[in-house]
Parts: structure tokens; sequence; C-alpha cells
């Protein structure tokens, strides 16, 4: 009996693990009671805390172990939570400057909605007006010139010139016109007595004198009409300038332009007919100069010129005057 319970003793020795077994009690096991409890507490989170060290203890009922415990490496969570924590760091500042801003606006609002009953204040009045001048002042920028200096006096440029030559050009044509169709006319009606054909000749210079005075209105912008467009404005000049050529042409084969005694001088042919004879030619080169500007769309430069000066001019006179 002995003999078998001593081979049951060696039986379950063999049968319990070698790492289990207790060296400070003698002959005995350990198997039912374990040898460490040990636990592991750590705290990690990932929303902007830090994760703590790992902490271990270890609580031993029958005898010490050594077996050694295995600590996580936790470095990759914490360069992850930096990261976040630098992204919410900077979502959340991106947030409170658009909080901001949008309250900023809103009280801006409230406090205007509540104050446009009240009288504009002194100061603001006046940077109303300093900014509506400014923007007078600089409004005659032309597309040229960037900045101009209000100190010096504004000219016109080359191309503006020609246009306000070619206009004075074509009035004192028309002027000319004029005259060479009242003072016949004058003469005729002077002699006393008006023959059959020197009717025809009233009536034809009549015509001529009228159409003269509406083109020199609509020269002078005095009137607005069709004779705006400056293809049409060209083809009446020339028509005008060919008709009084050949006015003159039928005059000298009549022999109405002659040497005639008055009062208080006397009619030269032959100066007569060189007068009438450039003042027709003239009318012609102006209608043919006219013609050509519009074909070429050249009016519309003309009027911005012209703009623009004007409003140079303006601020300039604003200016002295302040």
């Amino acid at each position: 009996m002995y003999r078998s319970s001593h081979m049951d003793s060696e039986e379950q020795e063999e049968s319990v693990p070698s790492w289990l077994k207790d060296e400070n009690v003698m002959g005995g096991t350990a198997e039912s009671a374990p040898i460490a409890k040990s636990t592991i507490q750590k705290t990690s989170s990932y929303g902007g805390q830090s994760v703590s060290s790992a902490e271990r203890s270890a609580e031993v009922d029958y005898g010490t172990s050594n077996t050694p415990v295995r600590v996580p490496d936790v470095s990759w969570a914490e360069e992850k939570v930096t990261e976040e924590d630098e992204e919410d760091d900077e979502e959340s500042s991106e947030e409170e400057e658009s909080s901001e801003e949008e309250e900023s606006s809103e009280e801006e609002e409230t406090d205007e909605e509540a104050n446009w009953h009240e009288e504009p204040d002194e100061r603001t009045s006046l940077k109303k007006s300093n900014r509506r001048r400014r923007k007078q002042k600089y409004r005659y920028e032309s597309d040229d010139e960037s900045d101009v200096e209000l100190s010096v006096k504004p000219r016109r440029n080359c191309c503006h010139s020609f246009f306000i030559l070619v206009q004075i050009a074509s009035v004192l044509a028309i002027l000319c016109m004029i005259a060479l169709e009242v003072v016949p006319m004058a003469i005729l009606l002077n002699q006393g007595t008006i023959q059959q054909k020197d009717v025809l000749d009233l009536v034809l210079r009549g015509y001529f004198t009228f159409f003269c005075i509406f083109f020199l209105l609509a020269e002078l912008e005095w009137v607005t009409s069709s004779l705006n467009n400056w293809i049409l404005k060209g083809f009446l000049y020339t028509f005008l300038g060919v008709v009084a050529k050949e006015q003159h042409l039928a005059l000298i084969a009549n022999g109405t332009l002659k040497v005639k005694d008055f009062e208080d001088g006397y009619w030269d042919s032959v100066r007569a007919s060189l007068i009438v004879s450039l003042v027709s030619w003239w009318i012609i080169g102006c209608g043919c100069l006219y013609f050509l500007m519009g074909t070429l769309c050249m009016k519309s430069i003309r009027n911005r010129f012209r703009r623009n000066y004007q409003s140079r001019m303006r601020a300039y006179l604003d200016q002295e005057r302040d």
C-alpha cells in the first residue's frame, strides 16, 4: 500500500509541468494554486491625451516567478496622437476664426440696421466725399495713360487734334459755300430787273443756302440728326461740292459771271470763278475724308478721345477751384 501511494505520488509529480513546481515546498506542488497573478493596467487614448506607461503589479501567493512580462510598444500610437492633436488644433483655430468673423459681420449689420435713422458722422461723410472725389479725379484715365498729373493742364493727343482739324475745315468750307451762294443772290436782287433765267438761279441758290445752314448746325453738333453718321455725311458733302462745281461751270457758260459795275464796286468774274472752284473742291475733299473715316469706324475713337479729354479737363478745373 505504501508502495502504491508512493507510485501515485511519483506519477502525480511527473504529470505536473516543471514550471509549476514550487522549489521552496518540500515534496509538494502548487498545481491547485497559481504561482503569480499579474495584472497590466495601461491607459491609452487617441483623443489628445498622452499614453501613460504600462503599470505592472504582481501578486505572489506561493513563491516567486521569474517569468518576464512583455510590455507592448506604444511609440507608434504616440506619434499618431501628436499628429492628430496638431490637426485638431488647426481645425479648431480655423473654426474659431470663422466664427469670430461671422459674429463681427453680424454685429456690424445689426449696428447699421440700428443706426440707419441716425445722422452720419462728420468723419464718415468726409471719407465718403474724399472717396467720391478720388473716383471723379481718376475717372479720366485713358487706356494708354495710367497716371496723369493733375498739376499740368491736360492736352489733346494727335488723333484728337486731327479730328478737330477736320471738323474746323468742314465748318469753314460750309461757311464759304454759304457766302458764295448768298452774295450772288444779293447782287441779282439789287439789279432791279430780274430776268427769267435769273429766277431759276435764285431758287437753286436758296436751296443751297438752306442745306448749307443745316449742315453747319449738324457739324457744330447743335442739332441731332442723321448726319451723325460719317458715311452719310461724307456722301452728302461730296454731292454738295459736285453740284456747286457744276453750277459754277453753268454760270460761266451763260455769261453770268462777268464784270458788272455797281455803285460801290464791281463783280470780277475771274476772282469769283477761282473762289467758287476752290470751295467746291474743298468741300468735296472734306466729304471724301468723312466717308473714309466712317468706313473705318473712327467715330468711336473720336468720341473716346473727347470723353477722356473732357474728364481730365474737368478734374483739372476742380483741382484749381479747390
